[in-house]
């Protein structure tokens, strides 16, 4: 009985690494235009991502939410985040949200990001959580 439990638990380990091994990296950042804020998520060179949902939310106001089937290795998505540029973005987005597969669907994600604390930047986001859920 244990012997089959550590055995399964070995397997575990071993699924999960190879399901972290083709994550996709998706950052997402923020960038003026006029006098518009914008919400970029970026795809990282190596991996792209499918049936992406990005949710932007706001501290007021409702989510801004983007979709995507196939998000391609070093592209990426940008949204009017119907702010002003001038916006304290600690004061104004909660978090960013990010529901994906990588482009194998070895595996899904559900990552969050939060507005830096720490950063004297205040539009450096953090990664907080990141789940594998398949």
């Amino acid at each position: 009985m244990r012997a089959a439990a550590e055995s399964s638990a070995s397997a575990r380990r071993a699924q999960e690494a190879v399901a972290r091994s083709a994550q996709p990296r998706l950052q997402p950042s923020f960038s003026v235009e006029g006098d518009r804020l914008l919400g970029t998520i970026s795809c990282g060179s190596a991996r792209g991502a499918v049936d992406v949902m990005v949710v932007w939310v706001p501290v007021n106001g409702g989510p801004i939410t983007e979709q995507r089937a196939t998000f391609e290795p070093g592209t990426g998505l940008t949204v009017d985040l119907d702010l002003p540029a001038s916006s304290n973005l600690r004061e104004e987005i909660q978090m960013v949200w990010l529901d994906y597969w990588d482009e194998g669907r070895i595996a899904r994600w559900h990552d969050t990001w939060l507005i830096s604390t720490e950063a004297t930047d205040q539009s450096v986001l953090v990664l907080s959580d990141s789940q594998l859920t398949g």
